[in-house]
Parts: C-alpha cells; structure tokens; sequence
C-alpha cells in the first residue's frame, strides 16, 4: 500500500484553494488598491502588479503546503503539534513573499523595515479574513468528503454476510485464524463484529487508510492517536478505548512512511 492516491487528491484540493486564493486576492487588490498601483500608475502596469501579487501569494500557499509543512511535522512533536500555529506562519511567509515581489516593483533601494511592516499589516487587514474562510471552506468539504466514504466487509462463504461502514468508524481487524474480528465505532461506544475469512483475505479488498502492522492486525490510520515503534517493531495506541496493538518489525518502516505522510495530508 501507498498513498500514491491520497497525494494526488491532496494536490486536488491544495490547486483548488490556490485558485480560489489568486481569485479572491486579485479581486481585493484591484477593488480596494491598498498598495495604490493602479491608482499612482498606468491602468496596464498596475493590473500587471495586482495579478503579480495574488499570483505570489496563491503560489506561496500551494508550496508551503506541499513541500515545507511535511517537513515543519517532522520537526514538531505531535503531541505538542496546533495547526493555528503553522498557519500563523504560513501566513508571515506569505506575507513576505508578497513584500519580495512588491520590493522588485518598487526597488529594492526602496524597502525598509517600516515598508515590510506596513505590508504585513495591510495583508492582514485586505486580505486575512476572506483567505481564511476560502481555507477553512474547502478544508471542511475535505473532511466531511471523507467522514462519508464507506466500506463493506464481505465474508468469505457461499452465501456472504455483508457489514457496511463509514470508513471512519473502523478502528482495526483482527485475526482469529478463519475469522476475522472487525471493530468499529457505533455512536460513543465500540462495537465489533465477526465474519468468516482470513485476515489476508480481508486485506486484498481494503486500501488505505487501511494498513497491516502485524500478522494478526490491520488498524485503520484515521483512528490512530499515537505510535511508538523501533526497529525491532512496538506498539500502535488507537483514540478510541485505548486500544493498543502491536507492531511487528517487518511492518515498522511502512508504518512509519504511512504515519508520516498521512499527518501531511
């Protein structure tokens, strides 16, 4: 398993809000001119500046997003971790890419501190306010997309037994040698349900978030809480219950690679 297929549809959705970020900022920046470069120079050139402008800061997002947050996650705790922050400074970034390509304009003899301030303070003010509802907006149609994908568990008998999921209410199966033991949530509490079939025969119809960590358990990654392996395997620590599993060594690098990049996403 990879998540070859979670990137691109993650890529999907950071282009989207790209557009809609160069949109918005584009159509701020020539209603209100809060840098005046239509209003102190020719009507082309200043159309020119703006498009300039909401291009850098739509480009910046996409960037930051793909290729400096994955790494900003691997240098913070998880436990420790809080979106608002790097948003924060994803946010000053942006601001100061923005305050480079106004400098280049201008010239650079040009730019004080004072000036970058002054960037900052009217990026916050024009701009902050309909960026973030844009992010929020499209972040949340990711989530709910996700909450209402479902699963079905088939068992392997003549006459199949069917157990249909949301897909994020499967916490992990577990093998009892021709059955496997499926538990999810139901409302507040866990539940579980048992159906005829290998844990192998299971695992073929199932992709991620769905990962094998051991030759008796498949988790689901959406319900991890936390994980502590080495290379000798560990133990993986669900959010529901306090369900802990282990992790055998052959499973550990995936594991990882698959935890790593799923807090990208």
């Amino acid at each position: 398993m990879s998540l070859k297929v979670d990137y691109i549809e993650n890529d999907k959705l950071l282009i989207k809000i790209a557009l809609a970020i160069f949109s918005i900022t584009f159509f701020i920046l020539f209603t209100f001119e809060p840098f005046g470069d239509i209003r102190h120079g020719f009507l082309l050139s200043g159309i020119v500046r703006v498009f300039s402008y909401a291009l850098t800061a739509s480009l910046s997002f996409f960037l930051l997003e793909r290729f400096l947050k994955p790494w900003f996650l691997k240098l913070t705790n998880p436990t420790i971790y809080n979106p608002v922050f790097w948003y924060f400074v994803e946010f000053v970034l942006i601001s100061i890419f923005i305050f480079i390509c106004r400098s280049l304009w201008v010239g650079m003899d040009k730019t004080t501190v004072n000036s970058f301030f002054l960037v900052l303070y009217r990026v916050i003010v024009i701009g902050a306010l309909p960026i973030l509802f844009v992010v929020i907006l499209l972040y949340s149609f990711k989530k709910s997309s996700e909450k209402s994908k479902e699963v079905t568990f088939k068992s392997k008998d003549k006459n199949p037994e069917y157990l249909k999921l949301i897909q994020d209410t499967v916490l992990c199966l577990k093998s009892d040698e021709n059955y496997t033991t499926i538990y999810f949530k139901e409302g507040s509490t866990s539940k579980s349900k048992i159906l005829r079939g290998s844990l192998s025969y299971f695992e073929t119809a199932l992709e991620l978030p769905f990962l094998r960590i051991h030759r008796a358990n498949i988790i689901n990654l959406n319900n991890v809480k936390n994980i502590n392996v080495n290379s000798q395997g560990g133990i993986v620590l669900l959010n529901t219950d306090d369900i802990n599993l282990r992790v055998s060594r052959k499973y550990v690098s995936d594991l990882k690679k698959n935890w790593e990049a799923l807090k990208c996403l």
